[in-house]
């Protein structure tokens, strides 16, 4: 082992070595690394092997009470929609935020502000809902954009 190498360079070069649907346990990650489980610093050296994983064609998810699997190829669509959901839920959130803003409370420059980022925010949500759908239509290949389904008679 190159006592030089960083903590997170060494899970990385792991994983890039693992097999796609491999599965890394905590034990061993802990082995690797030299990091208890159940450290702070364990996380933290878990999500920045992540980072570089991820520019490199590899994703890990957490296997709960067991370690991380190394996705497979044919995975990250649906690991991609995951994440626009939750962006889309954040993106609820906030708008239930500025729905629920005491504007009569407010001075007549923080109801402009407001009323301009509400009018954005409704943009966006509609953007975001469209661009949701298509996505979700587009991995059940149910879409009308794509060629198999355009009819040309």
């Amino acid at each position: 082992m190159d006592v030089y190498k960083k903590k997170w360079e060494l899970l990385y070069d792991h994983v890039m070595e693992a097999d796609y649907g491999s599965i890394i346990s905590h034990q061993e990650i802990s082995h690797i690394i030299g990091e208890s489980h159940n450290s702070n610093k364990y996380g933290t050296i878990i999500n920045r092997a992540k980072k570089s994983l991820l520019a490199q064609g590899r994703l890990i998810e957490s296997v709960r009470g067991v370690g991380y699997r190394v996705i497979e190829p044919d995975d990250y669509s649906g690991k991609s929609i995951s994440v626009f959901r939750q962006g889309f839920n954040k993106l609820k959130k906030a708008s239930d935020l500025l729905a629920y803003a005491p504007v009569a409370s407010m001075s007549e420059e923080g109801r402009l502000i407001h009323q301009n980022v509400t009018d954005r925010v409704k943009i966006l949500h509609a953007a975001v809902a469209g661009g949701c759908t298509e996505i979700n239509l587009l991995a059940r290949k149910q879409s009308a954009f794509l060629p198999e389904n355009v009819s040309r008679k």
